[in-house]
């Protein structure tokens, strides 16, 4: 027997009692169930009599009390209600014992939540299937593949809980942010994050909240420092905590950087060593202005979308109360150098995928570095396409 076979005979997470106990309610309920059914989706429920069951419900006009009658008309219509066990089963939902909306609400969570583990096992079982079969490929291409499975499904997990927005509260948010644009105009202010850099500000309004940011260009033409410099103003201007996210450059190195463009010194001196009276009162004082500002460094040398992902949770998690007002990803440099396979491109695609995400799960504008070479048009647009 295979391991995904081992795997697939344990019993899969799941409760019945928590299944019967939500339906229950959701056919007993006299009022609105739109609380419940935000939380559940079909195949969130184990057995396929339930699944039947609920997909009536969401058929059916959740602004309504649903009760037994209206649920085995629906199911009738498409002509489903045997596979849903019948009348008498429906029936037997009703007679449930009572249950409060927070009791409810904590049983559809869980079953969400088991069908999260189904769905993980699933996974977990072709990641064993395709470690142990697929013999022709390289470490590289299955760990690549691996990490595509996952991203795939924290996606799906993103998406199902991510904000649904109705006609008035999508139209207030939106009035809102054009009231607040309208007034930083009228201020002279820039309705975005301001740059600092005028032009720039307004070919991209600003640092948008939830936007990424490609900033491609051949090798040694200032990249880093161009994301450094808008990471710098970024803290300065705006106080707002920054950071890069580095599979290239050490911690101390990106410092060292900073050093030189706050206080105005050559890098190749400070390297060096060659230092005058007066290079070392301008590190002084940037030493002293630079430690005052909320700027984080962390250095990732095997960059993925997983660890992309982990990096930036321990960002949000130290920031506080203050958002970010800007994260750099200085890492997709190896992986744009050679993406002559398909796994090169899967690579490059989960992490830019990752990265726009990120950016709008915590509402964070998120500048990647790109290095262009001859060959890129090519990989970009195909990495555009997926």
């Amino acid at each position: 027997m295979s391991i995904a076979s081992e795997l697939s005979a344990a019993p899969a997470p799941h409760s019945i009692d928590s299944e019967r106990l939500v339906l229950g309610f959701l056919i007993n309920n006299k009022v609105s169930s739109e609380d419940i059914l935000s939380i559940l989706c079909e195949r969130d429920f184990y057995l396929k009599p339930h699944q039947l069951i609920c997909r009536a419900i969401f058929l059916l006009d959740s602004k309504i009390p649903i009760d037994a009658v209206l649920l085995c008309q629906e199911l009738e219509k498409s002509g489903r209600l045997d596979e849903a066990g019948g009348k008498s089963y429906i029936e037997s939902l009703t007679h449930l014992p009572d249950a409060g909306i927070a009791e409810v609400k904590a049983h559809a969570e869980k079953i969400r939540e088991l069908s999260g583990r189904r769905r993980f096992g699933a996974r977990i079982s072709d990641i064993f299937e395709l470690t142990y079969s697929a013999k022709e490929k390289s470490n590289h291409e299955l760990i690549t593949e691996i990490e595509w499975a996952l991203y795939e499904f924290q996606k799906e997990k993103a998406e199902r809980s991510g904000a649904i927005h109705d006609s008035y509260s999508g139209l207030t948010k939106a009035i809102t942010q054009i009231d607040r644009a309208y007034q930083a105009r009228s201020q002279n202010e820039h309705p975005k994050a301001a740059l600092g850099l005028f032009e720039l500000s307004n070919v991209l309004e600003g640092l948008q909240k939830g936007g990424l940011i490609l900033v491609a260009g051949r090798p040694r033409v200032g990249k880093t420092a161009f994301a450094l410099n808008l990471a710098e103003m970024t803290c300065f201007d705006r106080g707002l905590p920054a950071a890069i996210i580095t599979s290239r450059e050490s911690g101390a190195d990106i410092f060292t950087r900073l050093l030189c463009s706050i206080g105005d010194l050559d890098c190749e001196k400070i390297q060096s060593g060659q230092l005058d009276d007066d290079d070392w009162r301008r590190l002084t004082e940037a030493t002293g202005r630079l430690a005052d500002i909320p700027f984080t460094v962390c250095e990732d040398r095997q960059m993925s979308p997983s660890s992309l992902r982990h990096q930036v949770q321990r960002l949000h998690c130290t920031s506080g109360r203050d958002k970010f007002g800007l994260i750099v990803v200085d890492a997709l440099h190896p992986l744009m150098d050679s993406c002559d396979s398909s796994a090169d491109l899967n690579s490059s695609a989960a992490l830019l995928c990752a990265a726009k995400e990120l950016s709008h799960e915590y509402e964070v504008p998120i500048a990647v570095l790109v290095q262009v070479h001859g060959r890129s048009e090519e990989h970009t647009s195909e990495l555009q396409s997926r």
